[in-house]
């Protein structure tokens, strides 16, 4: 690994890190905390999903590639199931903005990528399943969902990650990688 892989690899660890730390001397000051949730529940949250297949590449090599495509792989699965289940049970949320309350899809999706990056990094768990639950936090703070919304999101995204990462390809995308002709791509399919 050259010098510059081994300071993107520290430094891209930085994101979810710095993130936990600044969210949460933010949301103690009652005032803030709205703020603090609102920033979570939307800016905060597509941080968090760009920064997990930022990580997986910063592995570097064919590993980090398929880290990294896997990553999108479970998030498009996470994405997909849950809004099936949403036309389904059309729960109102709490704030009255429409009826596609349960699961919560935003903390769904954190938890797919919280458990893909727990599985590439176990010394990272911490912070990636503390970075999910504070946007499950913020989105009933918010008024976008109920308690309960967030714990079925969770539970999807978790159960997604798992059926994932005990998968050899990915469900949708397949990466294929032949460093040897210095080529690669993704493989798109239906099993």
């Amino acid at each position: 690994m050259n010098k510059n892989n081994k300071l993107w690899k520290r430094t891209s660890l930085l994101f979810p890190g710095l993130a936990l730390v600044l969210l949460s001397v933010v949301a103690h000051a009652d005032d803030n905390e709205r703020k603090c949730a609102h920033f979570i529940s939307n800016w905060g949250t597509a941080l968090y999903l760009i920064s997990g297949p930022l990580v997986s590449l910063s592995d570097g090599g064919t590993t980090g590639k398929n880290h990294a495509v896997r990553d999108v792989d479970a998030l498009i699965i996470d994405f997909l199931a849950t809004e099936a289940v949403k036309q389904f049970v059309n729960e109102p949320r709490p704030n009255g903005t429409g009826s596609d309350s349960f699961p919560s899809l935003h903390t769904s999706m954190a938890f797919t990528l919280a458990g893909m990056q727990s599985a590439w990094h176990p010394s990272q768990a911490p912070y990636w399943y503390g970075g999910a639950a504070l946007i499950g936090w913020a989105r009933t703070r918010e008024g976008y969902h109920h308690w309960y919304d967030v714990v079925a999101g969770a539970a999807l995204g978790y159960g997604v990650a798992r059926w994932e990462i005990s998968r050899k390809n990915g469900m949708l995308l397949t990466p294929w990688i032949e460093p040897e002709e210095h080529s690669a791509g993704v493989t798109v399919s239906i099993r």
